[in-house]
């Protein structure tokens, strides 16, 4: 069971994770991935109290973005394709797994192709 009290610590943990300047791009991917998957085991009956994981985190999630971005336009042309193409996968998933609703992930997607 999830214990909501604690939450918003882990959201901020992960969110700082995710947006340190100096952390390699595939670190930030591998990093990236986790919380996808900690977002998808958020839908399952047993992940009681997940909602707030889940809020906590869609409210960080834009910045979380726009740090992307600024990664993706410091990479060379091969490299940040790939980055883009790992991405664009984690967002297509959470859309296609319903974990947020289509219009919220083109938001995210904006954010990580322009950093608006």
């Amino acid at each position: 069971q999830i214990n909501a009290e604690y939450m918003g610590d882990v959201v901020d943990v992960l969110a700082q994770s995710l947006t340190l300047a100096e952390t390699p791009p595939q670190t930030k991917v591998a990093r990236l991935y986790l919380v996808s998957d900690i977002l998808h085991n958020c839908g399952t009956p047993l992940a009681k109290g997940a909602s707030v994981f889940r809020q906590s985190l869609q409210a960080r999630l834009p910045d979380i973005m726009d740090s992307f971005h600024v990664i993706y336009k410091q990479q060379d042309q091969s490299v940040g394709k790939r980055l883009a193409d790992q991405v664009s996968r984690v967002l297509t998933a959470w859309t296609t797994r319903s974990i947020f609703p289509a219009e919220y992930v083109d938001g995210l997607r904006k954010h990580f192709l322009s950093g608006a």
